[in-house]
């Protein structure tokens, strides 16, 4: 699992877990969000960094059974959003230089 510090995990109502974790890294803090099945499998992986950025996680708010919100270093509002099923969505994973076509954690920033 990407990460050095778990700082926050949930259990969903289908038994699978979600958790978010960071790199604590100084000046280019990153936070990675995690959701594995029920036996620890992941199932998909979702980044928050940029080089030299910040994505330092100040607070964590639980909207519903699949939403969360993440409130970041000055005041940056993302929403995550766990789907059901892998929906189209292209983005690059710190698990591997190649993207991702397809995933469950959805992100929006708000």
């Amino acid at each position: 699992m990407p990460g050095y510090r778990l700082l926050h995990q949930f259990q969903t109502p289908a038994h699978e877990y979600l958790l978010i974790c960071d790199w604590d890294c100084p000046f280019e803090e990153a936070t990675e969000i995690i959701l594995l099945d029920s036996q620890f499998k992941v199932l998909a992986v979702r980044s928050f960094g940029v080089p030299y950025g910040s994505f330092w996680l100040d607070e964590v708010w639980v909207v519903d059974d699949a939403n969360l919100k993440l409130r970041f270093f000055r005041d940056e509002d993302w929403q995550v959003t766990i789907t059901p099923q892998n929906v189209p969505c292209l983005h690059f994973s710190s698990r591997s230089w190649l993207p991702v076509f397809r995933t469950r954690i959805q992100l929006k920033r708000l």
